[in-house]
Formats: C-alpha cells, sequence, structure tokens
C-alpha cells in the first residue's frame, strides 16, 4: 500500500533554488560577485534619474552597493531583498535606507509608490520575469522610471571559464537543478529585453550592452565560487570531495591562462542595461 504521509520529493522551483542558494552567502558575495555587479551601477542611476528626493527603489539590493550610491545623491531610497544576511550588510552601509524584505514578483508596497527602480540583475534571480517587470510597473507613479540589468547571450569568457571547470573536472550538475526560465532567455538580448518592457506597459525604453574586463585576483574568484555564490558555486559544493578537488585543480589551470601583467585573472564581460517610463 501506499504510504500519503511519503516526503514531498517535487524538484524546487527556479525561486526556491535561487532563494536557497543565496542563503547565510552576503559576505561571501560582497568580495566577489558583488564587485562585478557593481561595475554598472552608476550608470544605471545615472540612466533613470536618481536625484535628491525621489523616491527610488532598489528590488533585489544584494549587499547595497545601488542603494549606498542612491543615498548618496540625496534619493529616498527603499532597499528590497529576501535574504536577511544582504538586508543586514545593507543596513550597515546604508543606514539613511529603508530596508524591507520582500522578492519579486510580489512587492509589499502600494500601487505608484516610487519615482524611480532599479533591478541590477535581479531578473536573473527569479522565475517569472515577465511577472516581475509587471510589477515593477505597478510600484511606479506615472512618470517613473524603470532601469535594469541583465547578464546577456551569448555566453561571455567568464561564463566559457567556469563551464571549462565543470567539464575538465567532470563534475555532475545536480538532477533537481531547475532549468532558467525560457521568458528570461527571451530576454537576455537587447531587443528582447525591450520587447518584454514594452509588453509589460513601459514606453519610452532604451537599452545597451556594457563591455568591460573585469580584474580580480584568482584566489578571491575562486574562493566566491567555491563558497557557493553563482550558479556554478552551487553546483561545486554538491560534488564529492575528489571532484571538488579536480575543480580547484582545473580552475588553476585554466584561469591562469587568463593572467595579465599584474596577476590577475582578466575577463572579457559584457552587461545588458535597458530603461523605461511608465506612462
Amino acid at each position: 500500500m501506499s504510504d500519503n504521509s511519503a516526503v514531498d520529493c517535487s524538484e524546487p522551483s527556479y525561486d526556491e533554488y535561487v532563494r536557497n542558494r543565496w542563503v547565510g552567502r552576503a559576505k561571501d558575495f560582497e568580495r566577489t560577485s558583488a564587485l562585478l555587479c557593481g561595475y554598472c551601477t552608476p550608470r544605471l542611476l545615472e540612466a533613470v534619474g536618481v536625484e535628491a528626493g525621489k523616491r527610488v527603489l532598489d528590488v533585489g539590493c544584494g549587499t547595497g552597493t545601488a542603494t549606498v550610491l542612491a543615498v548618496e545623491r540625496g534619493a529616498l531610497v527603499t532597499a528590497v531583498d529576501p535574504e536577511p544576511s544582504m538586508l543586514e550588510l545593507t543596513a550597515s552601509k546604508a543606514p539613511g535606507a529603508a530596508l524591507r524584505q520582500g522578492m519579486l514578483p510580489e512587492l509589499p508596497f502600494e500601487d505608484g509608490s516610487f519615482d524611480a527602480a532599479l533591478g541590477s540583475f535581479v531578473l536573473n534571480q527569479v522565475g517569472d520575469p515577465t511577472a516581475a517587470l509587471g510589477e515593477f510597473y505597478r510600484v511606479l507613479a506615472s512618470g517613473g522610471r524603470i532601469g535594469v540589468t541583465l547578464w546577456p547571450l551569448p555566453p561571455t569568457a567568464m561564463d566559457d571559464l567556469w563551464q571549462g571547470v565543470l567539464k575538465d573536472s567532470c563534475a555532475v550538475v545536480p538532477r533537481d537543478t531547475p532549468a532558467p526560465p525560457q521568458a528570461l532567455r527571451a530576454m537576455q538580448t537587447g531587443p528582447g529585453l525591450s520587447a518584454a518592457l514594452s509588453t509589460a506597459g513601459f514606453g519610452q525604453i532604451r537599452h545597451e550592452v556594457i563591455e568591460w574586463v573585469h580584474r580580480v585576483d584568482a584566489g578571491q574568484l575562486w574562493s566566491g565560487t567555491a563558497g557557493g555564490v553563482t550558479k556554478v558555486g552551487a553546483v561545486l559544493v554538491q560534488q564529492t570531495p575528489e571532484v571538488f578537488r579536480a575543480a580547484k585543480e582545473a580552475f588553476s589551470r585554466l584561469s591562469a591562462e587568463l593572467l595579465d601583467d599584474n596577476g590577475l585573472v582578466a575577463l572579457p564581460v559584457s552587461a545588458l542595461i535597458a530603461t523605461g517610463t511608465r506612462p
């Protein structure tokens, strides 16, 4: 006879998977991937016109890079993140900001509450990015501006490095790892993201691809991923000790091929930035 009290072995949703991946990892993120993500932040704030007195929402604030810069400009900033450790770090760096725990696509705010809303690589982290854009639209006042950044397609040298590490070490992606949503892949080009913003109701849409070389110490780069930061990190921390050691050896070998004259790993990367206005 079947046991109706059996444990639920269903696969996690994409939102659950991402949410669990960040639990307790704020400090690891701050010293590694946050440095990469932060490159685009000043341009993002400029694009949506963050200035003194404006009501600004920073969605998926992480460790507070955008929040800090917006507060420094005199904006009235509300920072939102589902992970308490992220909010704690943001609070320590931006005491002038209001903090709320929450996540897309359901934000704890009334319609039309903000003049500008920022989403720094947050669309990469949600299971329904289409609904997320609709929620951005809802909380913005008429004339309010949205600004989002997104890791685009095709993959960059950063992606190639980590995929090489997984391949060379024969790392196995856990079977319950959910695939990124199809709607996200459709947004990972300039025209695709602009079309999604238009569908959500935004006008005056602009997009551009920003390219730069991310230079980072190899040990620092490895430590963040090995600690579970990024999707590749989530795979690595679930490997056997033997495979984990093989991955570290593969990383050492492959990253050595990318060193610049100062001994830093030089990785060409790109990001997609898009803005729009709620009519």
